[in-house]
């Protein structure tokens, strides 16, 4: 009877089925309420069918919020009838919450789509959903095709380079604006709390991955702790006060005043009764969590002195009558909690600051960790010393027991961790892999797993057994200060100090493939070839690294540098790239049998590219696209990646959403210039994932000029076949034009080609040429090459200047001498920049007297001074044609010289001081970034500025635009890229990764059809931007 009912309120809204379910009228209720519903009537497949359609998640996540889509997965995993049915909707789930970071951050642009299926890519290749993947890119790319004028896309990766469904990180929780020194998972597992140097405390849903409620004091906050009963969370601040939250309620149920200094650490004891808070003010102070009274305070840190005695950290035995502080006065102190705080012992033998401590099991036995690099264990009841724990080389930074009370495990600046048998005093396993110092660690409670945090931001998974490393789980972008695990260990959660925590799933651990090649730190330069069928990426790990763009494949990985590179610069002619590094060496490279062994390959792609848009026009529609073809390659093997033909080879899958208004409220919906009736009267079964094909044949190729009105959308006719073979007409016929016209047709089997990774395996090429080594002495600070890559201009943080022939490796010019100060000849302040024209005669330096200096070369004299600027210069651009200077100045001006005679153009005002310059290549306009993250595009034909670009969120990193002038590139911290039309200023599409994107570039050929974007991650993101989702002039 009740499945009846609930059978008969679907039917109801649903019209008998005439109104597609992901189509239904939000009333308020009934898409709140679906999930329940269908379960009720037995509807599992519709339910999963929903959960499938990310058009309809998205518009339920921005009406109803993260909560009540999740709800919906949940209630059809407890229902699912097997396993293998739950498995594609578990990872669909996981696709989805890896996502919500970037969706939430744009709920006005349609995107959760793209990245769910950026996030499934690497499932589809292995060969799970792949037919609904299939499905869904072909949608995806005709509906980018069709909205291309009309709204802001998505672009869509070509190989996995998001973090993965199925994969080790679960979640990225994104919220505040500060580091996040600590996070405290709640024993019911259901909440994770994180706090932040922004002020705020913010709780997480665990199984949903939104925050759900925060906190804000008007300090840092330092320390937090949860307790027992889970129902309330303890915070603590820099400005000396703490604060206990009530995790139901949000309510703040007591504020704890009395340190006089910032607090440390805090400490909850197992019973729920007592908070112990220590501080600089060199006391520790008992709290009642009940009544939130001070009942003691602990006094007796740093003695008469007064010089040292802050409290650094503090904890509670089991049954909660004993309290360790530690201190830098070099010792700890053990309290008796039963007797009013009394001061039982004083625990001394360390030789530097005692920075952590940790009571083992239920005993009272403690272990202290110094900056005298030991560790003690102590009888803290008798206040001896058990045990001295040696070994490490370096300080020690915190201590971490397991559960049971068996292993202690010490973290080091010595990037080492390392485990310690808590009963005998003996090492166990000795961690190594990190490149940084150790800053946290914790033991699961089964003791079979280890992970530790490092300042080279990862986390490692060890194997307690053997000390072997299982995992490295990369995705912070700064240092890891904290790791929290759940009671049963299978889930971390960690903070950074990047702003976000993310929670990695130990158990996929195990499972997880060999990851496609990184840089081992941010990527600080990239830069295609000049016919744009290769690119190179350099990083902070010395590394440098050649791609294929169309596949998103590392072609090549080299050694050259001992440290970080920070500039790179590729010749004219394309054959040679120059890297420099901050020890003063450069590398020259040769890629000329790489770039012609991409060029034949190259050639095969064109054709390839439009037989695949021919299958995809052919299946991508009303045929649901079960014969859409998908090849999928592991990561650096055979075609490399895992490439989507549809996504990748075909060049049409950037993001797009469903187009249509999912729920009505009533009225006219208006879908790509196609007016829908949603009112209450006639209504087709049409939903939202209607075959968007039909609309493609009204669509001309940018720059035909027959769609020169942006607004005027292409009009769906009755016969969407005969416009779908229109467009294969044109297509099939610039084909058969080709001299390589040889393909299957579009109907068959695509012709199996070598990939470019498989000719380029086959080369035995060395590109190294030669090595200007590095030197000792003031590290570089910029560094400038000419356009044949012969020639090296190098500033030193010293503000000397010399010009050097790299293939010779001879200084030819020494521009600035060191302690040269002679306003007459050079500057009078520091030097921050200098720039070389193409033929590497002239040189331009920046310098803090507000003045640039152009150089002649050759005879390294000043050939005229730019002056004007009121404070020092920050950046500088010349030119395409090589006419103008543009220099700009913490005064909030650029100025616009002419570099042959030093005459003014322009002086232009900004309303913030720039940080950089750019021109277009054809010289036409001139980007101006500013310090509060937005753009200034100035028209210097017209001599007019255009609407300011201002969506970024925090720094940006990259100002720079396509070859052909038609697009602005714009990137930063908020790891979000985004494209400019140079004409009006419009965004076109933008990308949103995983962390802060540090360096981009265009590629592609003939066209630039492919973005490119590296980021402090290390990852190469490679992103379609077909001629198709470029849009036109209108």
């Amino acid at each position: 009877m009740v499945a009846k009912v609930h059978r008969q309120l679907v039917e109801a809204y649903s019209r008998r089925g005439t109104v597609a379910l992901d189509a239904l009228r939000d009333d308020g209720y009934i898409i709140q309420a679906l999930s329940h519903h269908l379960i009720g009537s037995g509807q599992l497949d519709s339910l999963r069918r929903l959960l499938m359609n990310p058009g309809w998640l998205e518009a339920k996540l921005h009406a109803y919020g993260v909560g009540a889509v999740v709800r919906d997965f949940r209630r059809f995993l407890q229902e699912a009838e097997s396993e293998e049915e739950a498995l594609d909707v578990k990872l669909l789930l996981q696709a989805f919450q890896l996502s919500l970071g970037a969706a939430m951050e744009h709920p006005n642009a349609r995107m959760l789509r793209e990245q769910m299926l950026a996030r499934l890519m690497a499932v589809a290749a292995g060969g799970r959903l792949k037919e609904w993947f299939a499905e869904q890119t072909s949608k995806c790319a005709a509906e980018s095709m069709l909205a291309a004028n009309s709204r802001l896309l998505h672009l869509m990766p070509r190989s996995p380079s998001l973090a993965q469904a199925g994969g080790v990180q679960r979640m990225t929780l994104r919220g505040h604006v500060g580091p996040i020194p600590r996070v405290a998972i709640a024993p019911n597992c259901c909440e994770v709390v994180t706090i932040s140097e922004d002020g705020l405390a913010q709780v997480w849903d665990m199984n949903i991955g939104d925050c759900v409620m925060h906190l804000a004091r008007n300090a840092p906050l330092t320390s937090v702790g949860i307790t027992p009963d889970s129902s309330a969370a303890v915070v603590a601040a820099a400005d000396g006060t703490a604060a206990v939250w009530n995790l139901s309620t949000g309510q703040v149920t007591h504020n704890f005043k009395g340190h006089t200094g910032r607090i440390n650490c805090l400490a909850i004891d197992k019973q729920g009764i007592r908070v112990i808070t220590g501080s600089e003010d060199h006391t520790g102070r008992v709290w009642n969590l009940q009544n939130g009274e001070c009942e003691a305070v602990l006094q007796g840190h740093g003695g008469a002195s007064g010089l040292v005695g802050s409290v650094l950290d503090v904890c509670v035995c089991a049954d909660g009558t004993l309290a360790v502080t530690v201190s830098d006065d070099f010792s700890g102190r053990v309290w008796d909690l039963d007797e009013d705080g009394e001061q039982l012992h004083v625990l001394e033998g360390h030789g530097g600051w005692v920075t952590s401590a940790a009571f083992v099991g239920t005993s009272h036995r403690v272990v202290t960790t110094s900056h005298d690099a030991t560790a003690r264990i102590w009888d803290a009841l008798r206040g001896r010393c058990l045990f001295v724990l040696t070994g490490h080389s370096g300080r020690l930074n915190r201590v971490s027991v397991d559960p049971g009370g068996s292993w202690a495990i010490t973290a080091s600046d010595d990037h080492t961790a390392r485990v310690w048998d808590c009963e005998t005093g003996e090492l166990k396993l000795a961690l190594y892999g990190h490149t940084a110092h150790v800053t946290d660690s914790a033991i699961t409670r089964d003791g079979r797993k280890a992970i530790t945090v490092s300042g080279d931001g990862t986390c490692a998974i060890w194997d307690m057994d053997t000390g072997e490393r299982e995992a490295l789980l990369e995705g912070h972008t700064g240092e890891v200060s904290a790791v929290a695990l759940t009671q049963r260990g299978r889930f971390a959660v960690t903070a950074g100090e990047d702003f976000t925590a993310r929670v990695w799933d130990l158990a996929a651990a195990a499972e997880r493939t060999q990851p496609a090649p990184t840089h081992g730190g941010k990527v600080s330069a990239l830069q295609s070839l000049p016919d744009g069928q290769l690119v190179v990426s350099a990083g902070d790990d010395g590394r440098v690294l050649l791609w294929d763009p169309v596949e998103g494949v590392c072609l090549k990985q080299l050694d050259g540098h001992r440290v970080g590179i920070r500039f790179m610069r590729v010749s004219a002619e394309g054959d040679c790239v120059l890297t420099g590094s901050g020890d003063r060496q450069i590398n020259h490279w040769n890629w000329s049998a790489y770039s012609a062994a991409a060029s034949v390959v190259g050639v095969r792609r064109s054709l390839e590219r439009r037989e695949v848009m021919l299958h995809t026009l052919t299946t991508g529609g009303s045929g649901g696209g079960q014969n859409f073809c998908i090849r999928a390659n592991t990561a650096g093997a055979g075609g490399g990646g895992a490439c989507i033909i549809a996504g990748n080879t075909a060049n049409i899958a950037p993001a797009c959403s469903t187009g249509s208004q999912l729920f009505s409220t009533g009225g006219t919906a208006t879908t790509a210039g196609v007016a829908t009736n949603v009112d209450g009267g006639d209504r087709s079964n049409r939903s939202s994932e209607e075959d968007p094909m039909a609309a493609l044949a009204a669509l001309k190729p940018p720059g035909t000029g027959d769609n020169v009105n942006a607004a005027a959308a292409p009009v769906i006719t009755p016969s969407g076949s005969e416009q779908r073979a229109a467009i294969r007409q044109r297509l099939q016929s610039s084909t058969a034009d080709s001299p390589c016209s040889t393909l299957s047709p579009h109907g068959g089997t695509l012709k199996t080609c070598k990939s470019l990774l498989e000719v380029v395996s086959a080369l035995h090429h060395d590109p190294l040429r030669a090595s200007m080594p590095a030197q000792q002495g003031s590290r570089v600070k910029h560094m400038a090459f000419d356009a044949s890559c012969r020639t090296a201009a190098i500033l030193l943080f010293d503000s000397t200047v010399s010009v050097w022939d790299v293939v010779s490796g001879k200084c030819t010019a020494q521009l600035i001498r060191r302690g040269e100060r002679d306003a007459t000849r050079t500057h009078s302040g520091g030097v921050n920049a200098v720039y070389l024209t193409r033929d590497g005669l002239t040189a331009v330096t920046i310098s803090k007297d507000n003045t640039a200096r152009v150089w002649d070369v050759a005879a390294a004299t000043t050939r005229l001074v730019v002056d004007g600027h009121t404070d020092g210069l920050v950046a500088a651009d010349i030119s395409g044609d090589e006419q103008l200077l543009a220099t700009a100045a913490y005064d909030k001006t650029v100025r616009v010289t002419r570099l042959t005679n030093g005459s003014p153009v322009a002086v232009l005002d900004h309303p913030q001081p720039p940080t950089v310059v750019c021109f277009s290549p054809n010289s036409r306009w001139m980007a101006v970034g500013l310090e509060d993250h937005t753009v200034v595009v100035w028209d210097l034909v017209n001599r007019c500025c255009l609407p300011s670009l201002d969506a970024h969120k925090a720094p940006l990193a990259v100002l720079t635009w396509s070859s052909d002038s038609r697009f602005l590139l714009t990137a930063g911290q908020d790891c979000t890229l985004r494209l400019w039309r140079s004409e009006d200023c419009r965004q076109q599409a933008f990308f949103m990764g995983d962390a802060a994107i540090t360096a981009a570039c265009f590629a592609g050929n003939p066209v630039s059809d492919i973005v490119v974007a590296g980021d402090s991650a290390g990852t190469v993101h490679f992103l379609d931007f077909a001629e198709e989702l470029q849009g036109w002039s209108t």
